[in-house]
């Protein structure tokens, strides 16, 4: 995604040392994945209840407008203040099952005009805002893994839902199964909190936990030397 002006201020983006924004997030999300009904496919509830939570947060971020003729909100300062539309944002899902789960609480909530559908969907299409649910939160059976989801050896989709967005993209899923999973996930995982773009559910395989959970223990053992030398 290419980070512009209109998304600069979004909360949820962190600022980078030199004073940019970093315009993609991963949201580790604590949910558990379920199989539809007579289906090898897979829907993930909590998942779901997050793209909600995101797509409300992102149609109510307010920025200032750069067209003098636009229709908008005005601001305490007289600037024109414009949203972003629901139709303006994409949610691709990595299960039918969760594109029909999405679907309804979108719409329950009134954000039907946002397009959710599976990666082949979305396919030489682009969007603002883009907002990626894997679902998959533990390993599949053999007899049910098949050429399903964005785990495992699925490079070229993984890519796909990655370069949608135009001007932001927002991955949510089961960071610590992901980062185990696959490699590729791993580093886009390390990728996001490299850049304080990581948030929710905790992830313990990240370095920078791992190394201060090393740096913990080497504290813990000088106390511990220290104690049996007196």
């Amino acid at each position: 995604p290419r980070l512009t002006t209109r998304l600069a201020g979004f909360p949820l983006l962190p600022i980078q040392k030199d004073g940019s924004y970093f315009p993609m997030l991963f949201f580790g999300v604590d949910g558990k994945h379920q199989h539809g009904p007579d289906s090898v496919s897979l829907f993930n509830q909590s998942e779901a209840q997050e793209v909600l939570n995101l797509v409300a947060q992102i149609c109510r971020f307010q920025y200032p407008s750069s067209n003098s003729q636009a229709e908008g909100i005005e601001g305490s300062s007289g600037v024109v203040m414009e949203t972003i539309k629901p139709d303006e944002i994409g949610v691709i899902c990595a299960f039918r099952q969760q594109v029909l789960a999405v679907r309804r609480l979108l719409r329950s909530a009134g954000f039907s005009g946002a397009s959710v559908g599976a990666v082949e969907d979305f396919q030489g299409q682009e969007k603002r805002v883009i907002i990626i649910s894997t679902v998959q939160s533990h390993p599949l059976a053999l007899s049910k893994k098949g050429r399903l989801g964005l785990v495992g050896n699925r490079a070229k989709e993984v890519n796909v839902a990655l370069t949608r967005g135009a001007e932001l993209t927002v991955v949510c899923g089961h960071a610590p199964f992901l980062y185990t999973a696959d490699p590729l996930w791993s580093e886009l995982i390390e990728y996001c909190d490299a850049h304080d773009a990581y948030l929710g559910m905790g992830c313990p395989q990240l370095r920078r936990i791992q190394a201060a959970a090393g740096e913990e223990a080497e504290l813990l053992d000088d106390v511990f030397r220290s104690a049996l030398d007196v």
